[in-house]
C-alpha cells in the first residue's frame, strides 16, 4: 500500500455470516509490524457480545501511515477471510502554479459537533456540521460518513442550510452528500443530523470532507472523533 500523503481508510467485508459459527475465531489486524486491531469471536460470549465484534469489524479506519510504503497483515485462526480492502486516498497536489504548495484547508473550515461522546443503545445522536468557506467556491459537495452502529432513518432527519441545493444518502447507507453550486466567501454551510443509537462499540467517526467536485484537490477535512456505546 502507497499512501503518498499519509491519509488512508479502508472498510473489511460484511462478515455477519460468520455469526452462526459453532466454532471460536480470533482475528488480528498488524500494519506495519505493528499489531491495529485484534477481534475474538468466542461461542461461550452471548449473541449480542458477538454481534458487536462481527459489526465492528465491518469498519476499520487507521489514521496513520507511513509517506511511501505500507504493509497490511491480517491473520486468522478457526476460519476463512474473505476480505474486501477499500482505500479513500485524499491528497494535494505537490505546487500549484499561481499560488505555491497547496494547504489542505484552503477552501474552508470544517468542524462537527456531537451532543455527547457518550451513548447508550436508543439514545438520540445529534451532529451539527458546519463549513464556512475561505474564497468564492462553486461546485461544492460535503461528505459526512455515517458511524457504524448509528442509523439515519429518513433524510427528514437531515437539516441543512439554505443554500444545500441537493441532499442524499449513498445506496450503502453509509455517506451523506450535500451540494451546493456555488458559495460565496465567508459563506456558511450547516447541517443538523439526528441519529438513532443501535449498537455497543467503541466506534470512530471518520472525517468529514467539503470539497470542489471539478477540483477534488482543493478541501477541508474535519478530525475524527472517538464515539463510545456502552
Amino acid at each position: 500500500i502507497n499512501a503518498e500523503y499519509g491519509y488512508a481508510s479502508w472498510t473489511i467485508a460484511e462478515a455477519g455470516k460468520y455469526i452462526w459459527k459453532t466454532s471460536d475465531t480470533k482475528i488480528n489486524i498488524r500494519i506495519n509490524d505493528e499489531d491495529i486491531r485484534s477481534f475474538e469471536y468466542n461461542t461461550s460470549q452471548s449473541a449480542i457480545v458477538n454481534l458487536n465484534t462481527l459489526y465492528q469489524l465491518r469498519q476499520i479506519y487507521i489514521d496513520t501511515l507511513h509517506q511511501k510504503d505500507n504493509s497490511l497483515t491480517i491473520t486468522t485462526d478457526g476460519m476463512d477471510c474473505d476480505v474486501m480492502l477499500e482505500i479513500n486516498k485524499y491528497y494535494l497536489d505537490e505546487m500549484d502554479s499561481k499560488s505555491g504548495p497547496l494547504d489542505p484547508k484552503s477552501i474552508g473550515q470544517l468542524s462537527v459537533n456531537w451532543n455527547s461522546h457518550t451513548f447508550k443503545i436508543g439514545d438520540i445522536a445529534k451532529l451539527k456540521v458546519r463549513f464556512s468557506a475561505s474564497a468564492d467556491l462553486n461546485a461544492v459537495m460535503m461528505e459526512i460518513p455515517i458511524p457504524a452502529g448509528f442509523e439515519l432513518t429518513s433524510m427528514e432527519k437531515v437539516q441543512t442550510s439554505s443554500n444545500v441545493e441537493h441532499q442524499e444518502i449513498n445506496a450503502a447507507k453509509k455517506v451523506i452528500s450535500l451540494f451546493t453550486s456555488k458559495l460565496g466567501h465567508y459563506s456558511v454551510i450547516t447541517a443538523d443530523i439526528t441519529f438513532d443509537v443501535t449498537l455497543l462499540g467503541h466506534v470512530t467517526f471518520n472525517p468529514c470532507r467539503a470539497f470542489m467536485m471539478y477540483s477534488p484537490s482543493y478541501m477541508s477535512l474535519s478530525t475524527p472523533e472517538k464515539l463510545l456505546v456502552q
